[in-house]
């Protein structure tokens, strides 16, 4: 048994849980070990939790009259984390009424228990009807009940008539809806990093709700939101996609939970800063609408935790829209949402921004050697500061440098997908802006045009606002 992996698991449960996870090893049905409880205890002891396992400790805690027996407390652990384990499932049992109550019904059925049955079916089908959510987890319950409805019936009362055409219908719904959803999640997959998929059924899918025989799917909003979803990170047009789809949130949000919101607002918020590096201003707005809404329903702090990515992106959208009391009280709300990990390295970097957004270059630069990221990506944004700080401070000897050996390292990167080739024309016009002559009209003049027609391009509107027209 790994006792790194117990640790986890036991701090994983909050000061309620690990309560009731106490009364849940009292009960014999699922616990009869004296030693397990006592492990528990151990662990659970603020002055022991912060430091590493001490087996000659536990086996002295939990078997006082026995010598040290470190197979015998790796037992235990083993125990342990299996009944841990078996109280995780509980709790998700508990906050999914439907599926437990659907589980009931079913075991009625299997005792054939008909009355029993039939008051938990009602029961479980009233639950359904006033569920706030219609997502694809939902038709997946209403296809089991109806199901769990038709062997009752063919079981027990052979001439009953029921309604079986809401097993296909629910079943599609849910196939299509799941399809598509999952289609997102690879379509997104494959946008960051350097990997392909076979979609499988999907192409036939997707021509089946764009025929008239798909209306009645496309009316679902957990079939059409995913849709709109996957059109907008791969059709033809994905400008009206988006737009169907911020519509489609606006409308019907609250039918989704929360993991599933948060993902279709990221399709959304991702398309807009795809834009945004296209140079398209408009979703500058566009993208702090979206991010405050995700914001107002709690989508963007995700087990205790905002991403680093995120909260720099909102802090740059407040910056850009001159939002500074606003972008104020949102780094004083939601920095301690930050991962612990990395909270030097994103204070420190946010400062760094907030002092080049007001032309205070040193200590910008002294701000953006303390930041040293553990994942590439936010290195490569700080790096990006530095540059752009040591453009603003005319040091041209050391920005060339600089970008000669960031284009080295950023050519030895694999696994970046799209990040790769957006920061090489980065580093690629950088070096075009400071080698041209201001003074050259028709020379600015082209190489204006030429980044303006750049399809993706990081900090291409700071770019363009360094050539004079």
């Amino acid at each position: 048994m790994n006792d790194g992996k117990l640790r986890q698991a036991i701090d994983s449960l909050d000061e309620s849980e690990q309560r009731s996870f106490k009364k849940f090893l009292l009960s014999p049905f699922f616990n009869k070990r004296e030693d397990v409880r006592l492990l528990y205890d151990y662990l659970t002891k603020k002055n022991v939790r912060k430091y590493p396992f001490e087996y000659h400790a536990i086996s002295k805690y939990i078997y006082p009259e026995r010598k040290m027996d470190e197979q015998k407390v790796r037992l235990a652990m083993t125990y342990l984390m299996r009944l841990v384990e078996e109280f995780m499932v509980q709790v998700e049992m508990e906050e999914s009424q439907i599926e437990r109550q659907r589980i009931l019904t079913r075991a009625f059925r299997k005792r054939n228990l008909i009355k029993h049955f039939n008051q938990s079916y009602r029961k479980t089908q009233e639950a359904i009807d006033e569920s706030p959510l219609d997502n694809l987890y939902l038709q997946l319950e209403k296809n089991w009940m109806t199901l769990e409805q038709y062997y009752a019936i063919k079981e027990h009362v052979r001439n009953q008539e029921m309604n079986l055409q809401l097993l296909t219908d629910s079943m599609d719904a849910f196939y299509v809806g799941s399809k598509l959803h999952q289609a997102c999640i690879l379509k997104t997959h494959e946008k960051f990093r350097e990997h392909s998929y076979d979609y499988g059924m999907l192409d036939i899918i997707l021509g089946f709700l764009e025929r008239e025989s798909g209306k009645g799917l496309m009316d679902k909003p957990c079939v059409a939101l995913y849709y709109y979803g996957y059109q907008t990170l791969t059709g033809d047009n994905p400008r009206e996609s988006f737009e169907k789809l911020k519509t489609g949130l606006q409308l019907y949000a609250a039918q989704f939970d929360k993991t599933e919101q948060r993902e279709l607002y990221f399709i959304a918020i991702n398309y807009g800063i795809q834009q945004l590096n296209k140079g398209d201003a408009s979703f500058v707005m566009e993208l702090y609408q979206l991010y405050q809404i995700s914001l107002e329903r709690g989508l963007l702090v995700e087990n205790g935790i905002i991403s680093q990515f995120v909260f720099k992106n909102i802090i740059a959208l407040g910056f850009r829209l001159e939002e500074h009391d606003w972008t104020e009280g949102f780094i004083k709300d939601y920095a301690q949402y930050l991962d612990k990990e990395e909270e030097e390295n994103n204070l420190n970097y946010n400062l760094a921004k907030f002092y080049f957004e007001r032309k205070q270059y040193k200590p910008t630069l002294q701000l953006l050697q303390k930041v040293k990221y553990k994942d590439l990506l936010p290195n490569l944004t700080a790096r990006v500061l530095v540059l752009k700080t040591f453009y603003e401070m005319d040091e041209w000897e050391i920005l060339e440098n600089q970008l000669r050996n960031f284009s080295k390292m950023v050519k030895r990167q694999r696994g970046m997908g799209y990040h790769k080739s957006n920061f090489l024309n980065l580093i690629k016009y950088f070096l075009k802006i400071i080698h041209m002559n201001p003074y050259d009209k028709e020379e600015t003049q082209k190489l204006r045009n030429e980044i303006s027609l750049v399809q993706t391009l990081p900090e291409k509107s700071w770019l363009l606002s360094k050539i004079q027209s």
